[in-house]
């Protein structure tokens, strides 16, 4: 497989998860959903939190929020989650009004955001927490199945290679 590293890293780490197919799905399936939600500072703990009480793999968790909400892509993803909720909320969050949040963050610097984005409102806050929470349900379950087939191909394989290597 000729992945660039990164993925490839991804890849490998992802091939030596341990447990249960089912465990291993549910885990990635939980981690992207988390992902896809507006709560940028808090996916990690959100996701081992939720892994644990739902007793699934915590690290296929978060390797498969890792590649649903990086810096990469985060832009386009909050971008559909606005457009998302903005369907079910028409006009309670404006382009005007995203673009006004993020000058005066831009002019009061990254440590005043908090006290910015606080003061955008129920509103803000309403429309990109139901196009996350929107956008996670079909993620989690292209997850699941996507991550339920990679793992079953994976130990089918692992299973073959053991098998060859005994006939030998």
């Amino acid at each position: 497989m000729n992945l660039p590293r990164p993925l490839r890293l991804y890849y490998i780490r992802a091939q030596r998860l341990r447990g249960s197919v089912d465990a291993l799905a549910l885990g990635a399936a939980l981690g992207a959903a988390i992902a896809c939600t507006p709560i940028m500072p808090l996916h990690t703990f959100a996701t081992i939190a939720v892994a644990f009480l739902l007793r699934v793999n915590v690290v296929a968790a978060l390797l498969a929020g890792t590649l649903v909400s990086n810096p990469l892509t985060v832009v386009p993803q909050y971008y559909l989650v606005w457009k998302i909720g903005n369907v079910f909320f028409s006009g309670q969050l404006s382009w005007e009004r995203i673009k006004n949040i993020l000058h005066q963050i831009e002019e009061q610097g990254f440590l005043a955001s908090a006290d910015i984005l606080r003061g955008a409102g129920w509103d803000s806050i309403k429309v990109m927490l139901t196009g996350g929470l929107i956008l996670a349900v079909p993620v989690g379950l292209g997850t699941y199945f996507l991550s339920r087939w990679f793992f079953i191909s994976i130990r089918r394989k692992k299973r073959e290679k053991r098998l060859l290597n005994n006939k030998k």
